[in-house]
């Protein structure tokens, strides 16, 4: 059974991340999250700004309520462009972080930044960890070794130019 966590440190199973209540997450703590064995569900019912859309882009899937909005990453902007880019491509990325606005749950989902919308994110975020906790984990670990590659690199890139990031 998926844990719910909104804060690391992250368990090791499968796990359903609050992002409506995520709280002190650093660029480490994203890092971990992507680096994961087992697959992370993000679930969002309101806003998802700053560092909460940071840990958007760092779970391995994400569902979202229909009210729910993404956008205005603030001081994440430097990890929302590079982590961005890779998920919903460099013009998507780049219109989040310089517009600072909030896109709604269902556009974000035709971009590729939400995978599913849902009525109770956090109910059909833990199902779908569920479900995938129940398959083979060396299938799921190899699946996500392949969908992160090149995150460490993204990461340690943000580092290197200055992000003011806490942690």
């Amino acid at each position: 059974m998926a844990e719910l966590a909104a804060r690391p440190p992250w368990p090791e199973g499968p796990l359903v991340v609050d992002l409506d209540r995520l709280a002190d997450v650093s660029l480490d703590d994203l890092e971990a999250l992507e680096r994961r064995g087992a697959v992370s569900v993000g679930a969002v019912s309101g806003r998802c700004e700053g560092p909460a859309l940071a840990a958007a882009l760092a779970v391995d899937l994400l569902v979202a309520a229909p009210g729910a909005a993404l956008g205005r990453p603030g001081e994440w902007a430097n990890v929302v462009v590079r982590r961005g880019a890779g998920i919903a491509g460099r013009k998507v990325a780049a219109y989040l972080a310089l517009t600072e606005r909030l896109v709604a749950a269902e556009q974000a989902r035709t971009w590729g930044i939400v995978s599913r919308v849902a009525d109770d994110p956090l109910a059909a975020a833990a199902a779908l960890a569920d479900e995938i906790g129940s398959r083979s984990p060396r299938a799921v670990r190899t699946i996500l070794r392949q969908a992160h590659r090149g995150a460490a690199a993204d990461y340690a890139q943000a580092r290197l130019t200055g992000a003011r990031l806490p942690g």
